[in-house]
């Protein structure tokens, strides 16, 4: 054997690739690097990503706003900048979706969704700047830590770095690529939270190590906390995607959640998710048939008033002592509720702090939003593409009384003036809104406009219906003894981005558990499961008077001004309220739910406002 053969025969083995883990105290800005963030469904952009969308000059927003945003796990959107040069260090964000807000993330969730962020990272980066050899930085949050399923810091930091070790793997398999993750660096601004995940990086790494190792790549980590400016101080998220501050001053706001589950036995089950580092959750016991008492729809729309004493009653019953002080404290929530707990109307609760004295019940006091929990939803959503929007105002129920269905229907000509107003407010800000209004909305053309083109927008307001029987039908009632049902509903493709049916009850839900059910599918439900972004609508009935006064409020803060869509709920609760006689809930009849940042798409030139009447008060009840 030659001198040069025996020289190669005893060369060492070509070196592994190497991941260099360590852990960050620090602010995101300033970090010239991809950030792994995570995203649950129907969440807004806020707090980490907010800061993060406006390096990105709104990047993240526009592709939220085409439905075009991770979700559910296996989902991820990435947006890059630079990397063509050391001038121009590769930067951006990943965002990777964790499933649904309801607790349900675990480890394995939370490492494929790493590695799916990571396989998308590695992807674009191959396709945005070419094959060669390339090793960058990835940062990440410490993900799940801080969420609904408040997964222990041994956890989350075991799944970032498998998620990047498997990704990795996979990708040099598939691809056959040079382009690798060299370094994974987890960021977190509170210095005693990240070295609490600095020292359990220290105790995993062993056992990350043989992992990697079996993958075909070394781990190299530090087991000391790196420090960098800003670490003293939590960054602020109060601006808008676009660096200024929007009308309303919320929409990068982080919105705290509120989650509030149905156990089998009846009893709720709260979890609060807010800025702290823990999720605080605590259990509620429920007497069986309590809330059916209490909330007979009746007791609440023929209240005379706002019924404080129910407003009370509710609060001490359902919200677990040791909880009462965090609802207080709130200043804005998205509530994340079930079919069950969906029924009981958590706007009028009276969080009264006996200490300070009367107190506004929850909706009229801060911005409250719903989010239903559903296993039912679409999963492929596709938006509108255009700014379309359809109004019908008091439409006709002729022969409705004919067919033996009921009493007649009286008009409703608040109604009719409402959809004009919200007509010519859309066509003022932009929208190609079509008005169908008393006896030009007759069924068969209601239906036809409904599917004649993709909608932006779907504005009703009319006579709701709740089914009168077991089987009975729900909806919109329409003329030849026809209603906007679940079915014509769920066939919408695409889908609104924002639908409010100014009509009564068709809020409440079929909670599933009446055997046969009581209830239809409501129309909210059915929207929800759909994929509308924002879904308004009334729990019960609502006076003709306080329905169009809520509707012209909304309409004129979300488009006027420029609110999101939970401000502008919040407005028009307040609207309704001041201009109420005594004896009229209505304004705390509609519900909300969706994305409180969703705002509306603006025109390009600004137009003369169009002065919106306000409605008397007093009118017929939208039955």
């Amino acid at each position: 054997m030659s001198a040069d053969a025996a020289a190669a025969a005893t060369a060492a083995p070509p070196a592994r690739p190497t991941l260099s883990v360590l852990v960050r105290a620090g602010d995101l800005r300033g970090l010239a690097l991809p950030l792994l963030v995570g995203q649950h469904e129907q969440d807004p952009i806020a707090g980490p990503q907010a800061l993060i969308d406006q390096t990105l000059d709104g990047a993240l927003s526009d592709r939220h706003r085409l439905g075009l945003y991770a979700g559910p796990i296996g989902t991820a959107t990435v947006v890059l900048r630079g990397g063509q040069s050391d001038s121009a260090p590769l930067r951006g964000a990943v965002v990777t979706g964790l499933g649904p807000y309801d607790g349900t993330l675990g480890s394995l969730g939370l490492t494929e969704a790493v590695r799916t962020g990571a396989l998308r990272l590695l992807l674009q980066v191959r396709d945005q700047l070419g094959p060669g050899p390339r090793a960058f930085t990835l940062g990440t949050l410490l993900l799940g830590s801080n969420s609904a399923a408040n997964l222990g810091l041994e956890t989350v930091v075991e799944a970032l770095v498998l998620g990047v070790l498997q990704a990795s793997q996979r990708f040099a398999e598939v691809a056959g690529s040079a382009i690798r993750i060299a370094r994974l660096e987890l960021v977190e601004l509170r210095p005693d939270l990240a070295q609490a995940a600095a020292e359990q990086l220290d105790r995993l790494a062993p056992r990350l190590q043989r992992l990697a190792e079996h993958g075909g790549l070394t781990l190299d980590w530090q087991g000391t906390l790196l420090r960098s400016r800003g670490h003293r101080v939590r960054a602020a998220s109060g601006s808008t995607a676009h660096g200024g501050s929007n009308a309303a001053g919320t929409a990068g706001s982080y919105w705290p959640r509120l989650l509030v589950r149905t156990r089998a036995d009846g009893a709720l089950d709260y979890l609060h998710l807010g800025a702290r580092a823990r999720a605080e959750a605590v259990g509620q016991p429920l007497q069986p048939g309590l809330l059916d008492a209490l909330l007979r729809p009746a007791d609440i729309a023929g209240a005379p008033g706002w019924d404080a004493e129910l407003g009370r009653t509710l609060f001490h019953l359902l919200v677990p002592p040791d909880f009462r002080e965090t609802v207080r404290q709130l200043s804005r929530a998205v509530l994340v509720v079930d079919a069950h707990s969906a029924a009981v109307p958590w706007e009028l609760l009276l969080a009264e702090d006996p200490a300070i004295g009367p107190a506004e019940p929850l909706a009229l006091r801060m911005p409250l939003v719903r989010q239903l929990a559903s296993s039912s939803f679409r999963r492929q959503v596709r938006r509108s593409p255009g700014q379309a929007a359809l109004v019908i105002g008091n439409p006709s129920t002729l022969t409705r009384s004919s067919q033996g269905s009921g009493d007649p229907l009286e008009p409703l000509p608040e109604a009719a003036e409402e959809a004009t107003q919200i007509h010519r407010l859309l066509q003022d800000c932009g929208q190609a809104s079509t008005l169908l209004v008393g006896e030009e909305a007759l069924a068969g053309r209601v239906l036809r406009q409904l599917h004649a083109r993709p909608l932006h927008v779907l504005h009703v307001s009319a006579h709701g219906r709740l089914p009168d029987g077991p089987g009975g039908r729900c909806g919109v009632m329409l003329s030849d003894d026809l209603m906007l049902t679940a079915i014509e509903i769920g066939a919408m493709d695409p889908v609104p981005e924002l639908v409010f049916l100014n009509c009564c009850h068709l809020g409440r839900l079929d909670d599933g558990r009446t055997t046969p059910p009581q209830r239809a599918a409501s129309l909210a439900q059915t929207l929800i499961d759909i994929g509308v972004r924002c879904v308004l609508v009334a729990g019960w009935a609502v006076s003709d008077a306080g329905a169009a006064q809520f509707g012209t409020t909304f309409y004129r803060e979300l488009l006027q001004h420029g609110r999101p869509f939970g401000e502008a709920v919040f407005r028009a609760r307040q609207s309704a309220r001041e201009r109420a006689l005594a004896g009229d809930p209505s304004w705390g009849a509609f519900q909300a739910y969706g994305d409180p940042a969703w705002t509306a798409v603006r025109p390009a030139r600004p137009s003369a406002p169009v002065r919106i009447r306000s409605a008397p008060a007093a009118g017929r009840p939208r039955r």
